[in-house]
């Protein structure tokens, strides 16, 4: 898999994720930003940041190793 195919992998599964998870997401590791900020900018506490980040991590990461299983 070349790096532009696991970037688009990746967009791919960030897009399937729950508004809220993809929120996150984006603003964590797209943007840059860290919990605290995440949950400003979000409008939701930052324990609420917290977990809807680890739950859509852990959706990703099993998506991601699916597809690249797949691929092998």
């Amino acid at each position: 898999m070349t790096a532009a195919q696991a970037a688009s992998a990746v967009r791919a599964a960030v897009r399937q994720l729950p508004e809220g998870q993809r929120r996150v997401v984006e603003l964590a590791y797209f943007k840059g930003m860290t919990c605290r900020e995440v949950a400003l900018a979000a409008g939701i506490p930052e324990g609420t940041a917290k977990s809807r980040l680890r739950l859509a991590l852990a959706k990703l990461e099993t998506v991601l190793d699916r597809q690249l299983l797949e691929s092998s």
